[in-house]
């Protein structure tokens, strides 16, 4: 073979090479242009989760401070629920000592003035039964 024909295969080769690495070029800026498209709705889905997760958070995080509220007042409530339970201890402890403290003084007393009293009637009873019984009998008129 003669050298001039294997020069223009090597033309023809390189000229094939150059032209496949032109159709493989235009791919890959095709494909580039496709990645960075896909870039773009990406980053703007990106964006729109991103706008929706601020607002769910922000949603969240107000739902999060009226139950610190709600906790708060609950615990206050509580608090004073707690108060008011000790109060009626205080004074259910405070009434069963009156109590006793009145049956262990004051029913004996009140047992011994009934007793005192009933003899005071008694005896009054009696003064006026003796006291009807007697009748004033005047003196019969002398008889010279």
């Amino acid at each position: 073979m003669p050298v001039m024909e294997l020069t223009t295969l090597a033309y023809v080769a390189l000229i094939i090479i150059a032209c496949a690495s032109i159709v493989i070029a235009i791919g890959f800026v095709f494909l580039v242009k496709a990645l960075l498209q896909n870039t773009q709705v990406i980053q703007s889905a990106v964006s729109h989760l991103d706008k929706n997760l601020n607002q769910a958070l922000e949603s969240v995080q107000k739902s999060i401070n009226d139950v610190n509220v709600i906790t708060k007042r609950v615990s206050e409530q509580m608090d004073r629920v707690d108060s008011i339970v000790g109060n009626i201890e205080t004074a259910t402890g405070d009434a069963r000592h009156s109590v006793h403290m009145v049956n262990s003084t004051v029913v004996p007393m009140l047992a011994n003035l009934h007793g005192v009293m009933a003899g005071v009637k008694k005896g009054v009873d009696t003064w006026k039964a003796s006291a009807a019984e007697e009748v004033y009998e005047p003196e019969p008129p002398n008889q010279h």
